[in-house]
């Protein structure tokens, strides 16, 4: 048990040095941030360029682990899952097909497609 003798309503540190100094950014936004860069399949990203890029456009400095799962959770946002980038093929095909007319293009499905 404990009894308040006195309550004084007024702060002597400034709420934002606390919040700042301790500033994280997380692998969810990072890879957010990321994303964008990483529809170009031809653009390599690495996680020393993700680190120097969170550094630059928030002032965080972020570890390599963070800066990888940023980037794996990017990719699988970008792409879904294994099945998902199959579903892509059809259309994929499509466009070879214009693109390259007279070319034989098959694809041939499984019963679980």
């Amino acid at each position: 048990m404990f009894r308040i003798r006195k309550f004084v309503d007024e702060h002597t540190c400034p709420l934002k040095d606390k919040v700042y100094d301790q500033r994280q950014a997380t692998s969810n936004l990072i890879g957010g941030m990321i994303q964008p860069k990483l529809v170009d399949h031809k653009r390599k990203l690495t996680p020393k360029d993700i680190q120097q890029d969170v550094s630059l456009a928030l002032g965080v400095d972020v570890s390599y682990a963070v800066a990888w799962k940023a980037k794996e959770k990017a990719v699988i946002s970008l792409k879904r899952t294994p099945s998902g980038s199959y579903s892509k093929l059809s259309s994929y095909l499509y466009i070879l097909d214009t693109t390259y007319p007279g070319s034989h293009i098959r694809m041939k499905k499984t019963d679980e497609n």
